[in-house]
């Protein structure tokens, strides 16, 4: 049986025969005419979640949203990320705050790395590899979320966000580092997404289809390498402010 890391959500962890094997990178693409970040920020951040609560190492990179907001807006969930960023579980590199307020980042209390801004690529990459380069054997047992692959799309360029990508599998095949990044596919070119689907080992994918006068809401398993998935379509929806499977 192979080694899995679960999402602590009954639904889709078993749809995943286990949860999403160790050693992937795994798009999860959120295709509504919202652009919302849920249902899939909330995917992720339980997945994030999952593991800080068994001990496992979390980092979390922020392209879309300042981190006070982003560790406010979890813990309003149950998903209280905030003690595990203080215990030096979670670690945060940051490449928003200085781009929407320079004066913030130099403050800089919330995050381990800051980032200029996400078009700076170069230093968004070494910084990224240098902080996994920092957990040592911790990196078997890290989980890491990008809230939006495709805000550092559009500031850095495809062919560097392709750069990127080959040495984060790369990197993930190699050590059993697991990664969600979610993308919102609807932004960029079809052939940019379809390339991307064809070098991540897995796709998750939530979609949100306009039908007379309500939106039917949809998730499934695309794509995941390394389990017996179930691909069937089902249905979803909100409980309060999270996500419930039917």
């Amino acid at each position: 049986m192979g080694d899995f890391a679960k999402f602590g959500l009954d639904r889709v962890d078993i749809m995943l025969s286990g949860g999403v094997p160790r050693g992937s990178v795994i798009l999860v693409e959120e295709v509504s005419e919202e652009l919302s970040s849920f249902p899939s920020g909330y995917l992720c951040s339980k997945f994030l979640y999952e593991g800080l609560r068994n001990g496992e190492t979390g980092v979390l990179i922020l392209t879309e949203h300042i981190p006070s907001w982003y560790l406010a807006e979890t813990a309003s969930l149950g998903l209280d990320l905030r003690p595990h960023k203080s215990s030096g579980l979670l670690k945060i590199m940051d490449a928003f705050t200085s781009l929407s307020s320079p004066m913030a980042a130099e403050k800089g209390m919330e995050a381990d790395v800051i980032v200029k801004s996400p078009s700076y690529a170069s230093e968004f990459t070494s910084k990224l590899l240098e902080l996994y380069g920092k957990l040592g054997n911790k990196i078997s047992r890290t989980r890491t979320v990008v809230d939006s692959l495709s805000v550092s799309i559009y500031m850095m360029g495809f062919s560097e966000v392709w750069k990127l990508m080959l040495s984060l599998i790369s990197q993930s095949n190699a050590t059993g580092h697991t990664g969600l990044l979610i993308v919102y596919p609807q932004m960029h070119e079809p052939q940019q997404v379809a390339a991307l689907e064809r070098i991540v080992d897995g796709i998750i994918e939530f979609r949100g289809e306009r039908v007379k006068s309500s939106i039917d809401y949809t998730f499934r398993i695309k794509k995941m390498r390394g389990t017996n998935y179930n691909s069937e379509t089902i249905r979803y929806f909100k409980v309060g402010e999270s996500v419930g499977f039917e």
